[in-house]
């Protein structure tokens, strides 16, 4: 799922972690997108055009308290983005979690390249699509009609 020219993936990326962002900037070149870093919440919050991210990639170390008031804090703008939890480690839990609260999706820290691209831009699919909808904006990824998930919050 490349961007289209004039159709710029822009994702805001609040992280402290080398390694992490090495991999962020890598998926960002590779599939052309907008990369915007912030070393904190604070910082990210007041990035240039921060309202126009369709995207936020959080990392839970890079908040200034809990992860929980950095998601909430993120969603809580006039035009949220689609919040990614980027975590060390990630399981049903944390990501139900991260849902509940109006985030988007948990991403492994250690994932390679290419599965970032894929949840970055699934993220970005989704919030594309949920602007031009007039239907209310689901919270969570996707997930195929025959799946089974839990009780609706």
């Amino acid at each position: 799922m490349q961007s289209r020219p004039g159709r710029a993936v822009l994702v805001l990326a609040v992280s402290r972690d080398f390694e992490f962002l090495e991999k962020l900037k890598t998926a960002a070149l590779d599939r052309g997108w907008d990369l915007a870093e912030a070393s904190a919440l604070s910082e990210g919050l007041n990035v240039a055009s921060f309202e126009h991210f369709p995207v936020a990639v959080l990392d839970q170390m890079a908040c200034e308290g809990s992860w929980e008031n950095g998601l909430s804090a993120l969603v809580a703008c006039g035009k949220p983005p689609c919040v990614i939890l980027a975590s060390d480690y990630g399981d049903e839990y944390l990501r139900r979690e991260v849902v509940r609260l109006g985030g988007y999706d948990v991403l492994s820290k250690s994932a390679p390249p290419a599965a970032i691209s894929q949840v970055v831009e699934f993220a970005w699919f989704w919030s594309r699509h949920s602007a031009t909808s007039t239907k209310p904006r689901p919270s969570g990824r996707a997930v195929p009609p025959t799946a089974t998930r839990g009780p609706k919050h």
